[in-house]
């Protein structure tokens, strides 16, 4: 199933260390029984990559068992089951879960009974336990293998791996149903387990404590008295002893192992614990060795502190093995019968549909023929209406024949050209599909969690997807310095989420489009156009964020390169420019003497030219500067209103030569902000000059001013033409201007409207707008508040 051969090598290598790491790691099902999944990654060889990489796979997997226990009895079983799964899968296309149950119960239990009890000559009911635990955990292992490749399949998420993702329904049915037994089976037979050693030891821990309480009435009596009670009245596996101290006996009977101050204590319940002794032993021959321990304390006597009891804990580990033994067969038989019956009933359910499969094979050719459509029914409702109805389609079908062999021609053409659609279309598909691997897209839920994580961003990020935790969030991969600060509006903004900070402004809009600085995971910072929109359901919830991010270097680099140009050009102009307007206008204004009529008038235009290229230079280097930073701001606490009405009043020449009345509504409490007074100045003059330009003669242009508890807008109002809905995008971008008649009457160089948004963002604030077409604009400047 795998691609190619260096696919092949990387995915021998890759299960190799997955198969040594599964068997390291472990997962306890019950006392001195762990789970073990490094047979998980050789059914994946088996079934992924053949007979000999999934031998290898075992191999491999199996030396750290040889390292742990000194024994390669483990790796002749699991390359025997390697070589059994991959041929009767492979080969045979037997289930890999049912190849290997028949792997154990014919190849892998007798040779274990072999190694572990003839060779090894382990006690008889660790064998048998070692033979119930290995064929489970070995068919645990297969479903939770199979279980990956099938949803690989059905998600195509190996689509890069796996050359076949075809799945039949049988498979789905039977992993399902096999599934549910195990789960079923598996479940109250563990708690079984857990319950019969919880159960033993309660027991042992009352009968200790009634043994201790016994030996404590007895204390006023003399030594003598003691001595007597315990050989008299104590059973011979239990041992006793009066404390003085910690470990300091006054007397005991029989031999107290947790005094002798080696191995270790374990605490179960209180008083009632477990002393091991110490060594390199598996942990049933641990407990099997070790000593149950029951300690009460006594208050009542000057000298003796403590009454401690011991027994062996043989007697209950080696119960409780022989339960284990009983729930393992009663689990086998479970799942033995389960995995038949799943097998055959998934095989009974989809006999419909292979036979519908069957017979709609030939379907074409008796529907051309206009043969009788007969279909298999069946008991199951759903597959006989199915069948119905497709019978009822193709006799519809066969009746419809005759017409289109009729109209055949035609419906060539149409085909042609519907191919031809469909051929182009697929190719735009392609070509976006290809295009996107160079634009990082991200995917998280609420929480920000990352559900999707395309090849584009790997590419971008240098993160692969197993690079990411199931916790890791965007803010993995954004600057520091970039995220907001938490919004002060908010009771919990010192705990609010960093997260929720990146997406606040897309989650309050619906969209949020601008620049971030992204790091790499090999430390690199580099700039990227970040798009975050919201995604809902279809009724309306906000379910998650979706980010699509480009890499935008390159184009701040030619960005660089503009501006340095635009700065150079600009600077060589303005020099001659301002020697051209001067002479012009001289010229103009009779310096010279007078001029020819049709000369006047050229001077006029060409004086009016010069004018608007001079603003167009100064707009140039405005905008170089506060690009690059070479615009200094100093920020100072002012009131707003102030600047407001500086401004306006210089405008008034302005606003009478157009017709325009100019008027502000203004608070009577001061409004303050930290500010350049010039630059609010400029950016107020770019939003009032524009006002004023685009409002028809006799209307009116007006400033008022909103506040809250964040910051403080001005707003611009006037009744001009509006913005037009498909030039909204760009107005703030440079050299943007709307191609309306009216915009072509006026002058501009396009550049204002960006110098305000930019001298707006470096005095902390923003600039926008609203507009309605047709019916004027409001151009609003925000400034934080002081």
């Amino acid at each position: 199933m795998i691609r190619s051969n260096g696919y092949f090598l990387l995915a021998t290598i890759f299960l190799s260390v997955a198969s040594f790491a599964g068997n390291m790691a472990s997962v306890p099902l019950f006392f001195g029984v762990d789970l073990i999944f490094g047979s998980i990654a050789v059914i994946l060889a088996a079934m992924l990559l053949g007979v000999v990489p999934a031998v290898i796979v075992a191999l491999i997997g199996s030396v750290y068992t040889l390292l742990l226990w000194g024994h390669p009895y483990a790796m002749v079983i699991f390359a025997a089951e390697a070589v059994t799964v991959a041929l009767l899968y492979r080969h045979k296309g037997l289930n890999p879960v049912i190849a290997d149950a028949a792997f154990w119960l014919i190849v892998g239990a007798p040779l274990a009974f072999v190694f572990y009890s003839t060779v090894m000559d382990m006690p008889t009911e660790a064998v048998r336990t070692i033979l119930f635990k290995q064929p489970l955990n070995g068919i645990f292992n297969a479903l939770i293998a199979s279980l990956l490749i099938l949803v690989a399949q059905l998600t195509g998420a190996g689509s890069g791996l796996l050359s076949q993702r075809e799945v039949k329904t049988q498979e789905i049915l039977f992993h399902a149903l096999f599934s549910l037994v195990l789960i079923a089976g598996a479940a109250p037979i563990v708690y079984e387990a857990h319950a019969q050693l919880w159960g033993e030891q309660e027991r042992l821990s009352k009968q200790l404590s009634e043994d201790n309480r016994r030996l404590a009435a007895h204390l006023d009596d003399r030594q003598l008295g003691y001595h007597r009670f315990w050989t008299t009245k104590n059973r011979d596996t239990l041992a006793q002893a009066l404390l003085t101290g910690e470990r300091e006996a006054l007397l005991r009977t029989g031999t107290l192992k947790s005094l002798s101050g080696q191995g270790e204590f374990r605490s179960i319940d209180g008083h009632f614990g477990v002393w091991l002794p110490p060594g390199e032993m598996s942990q049933t021959q641990r407990w099997r060795e070790g000593r149950y321990v029951y300690r009460t304390p006594v208050d009542n006597s000057s000298d003796i502190t403590a009454i401690i009891s011991e027994v062996p804990a043989a007697p209950v580990i080696d119960a409780v093995q022989q339960k284990y033994i009983t729930l393992f067969t009663v689990l086998t038989l479970i799942l033995l019968l389960g995995m038949i019956a799943t097998s055959a009933l998934s095989r009974w359910l989809t006999t419909p549909i292979r036979a519908l499969t069957r017979a709609s094979e030939t379907l074409d050719d008796r529907i051309a023929d206009q043969e009788t459509i007969e279909l298999p029914g069946s008991n199951i409702i759903e597959f006989n209406h199915l069948s119905e109805t497709l019978a009822a389609m193709s006799k519809r079908l066969s009746d419809s024949v005759a017409q289109l062999r009729q109209s055949r021609a035609a419906i060539q053409i149409q085909v042609e050209e519907r191919t031809l659609e469909l051929d182009e279309t697929a190719r735009l598909l392609r070509s976006v599909l290809e295009a996107a691997t160079e634009f990082g897209i991200i995917a998280t839920d609420l929480q920000g969690r990352i559900i999707l994580f395309n090849s584009g961003a790997e590419k971008l990020l240098g993160y692969s997807v197993d690079d990411l935790d199931e916790d890791d969030t965007p803010a993995l991969f954004h600057a520091p310095e970039d995220i907001p600060d938490p919004d002060p509006a908010h009771a919990s903004a010192h705990n609010q989420d960093v997260f929720q900070r990146i997406v606040a402004r897309a989650t309050e809009h619906g969209l949020d489009a601008r620049e971030w600085t992204f790091i790499r995971k090999d430390g690199e910072r580099i700039p990227v156009w970040l798009t975050i929109t919201p995604t809902r359901s279809e009724s309306g919830q906000l379910t998650g964020y979706l980010g699509i991010a480009e890499d935008i270097t390159e184009r701040k680099r030619l960005d660089r390169m503009k501006n340095e140009f635009i700065s150079t050009v600009s600077h060589e102009l303005r020099t001659p420019l301002t020697s051209i307007a001067g002479a012009l206008g001289l010229m103009t204004q009779g310096a010279t003497g007078d001029l020819p009529a049709k000369a006047q008038k050229m001077a006029d235009v060409a004086h009016r030219n010069t004018d608007q290229l001079s603003a167009l230079v100064n707009d140039l280097l405005d905008m170089e500067k506060l690009v690059s930073g070479k615009i200094r701001m100093n920020l100072r606490r002012e009131d707003i209103r102030g600047i407001t009405r500086e401004t306006l009043d210089n405008h008034t020449a302005f606003a009478d030569q157009r017709s325009v009345t100019l008027a502000v509504d203004e608070p009577e409490t001061p409004l303050y902000a930290s500010v350049d007074p010039q630059r609010l100045n400029q950016a107020l003059s770019n939003l009032l000059s524009n006002a004023i330009k685009f409002s028809p003669a006799g209307s009116r242009v007006w400033i008022d001013f909103t506040s809250d508890s964040a910051g403080i807008a001005l707003r611009v109002h006037d009744k001009g033409p509006g913005i037009p809905e498909h030039f909204r995008d760009r107005l703030f971008q440079r050299f943007s201007q709307a191609n309306t008649s009216d915009n072509r009457q006026q002058p501009g160089t396009g550049l204002g409207l960006a110098i305000t948004r930019e001298l707006m963002t470096q005095m902390g604030g923003d600039a926008g707008f609203e507009s309605v077409e047709g019916n004027g604009s409001t151009f609003w400047l925000w400034l934080p508040k002081q």
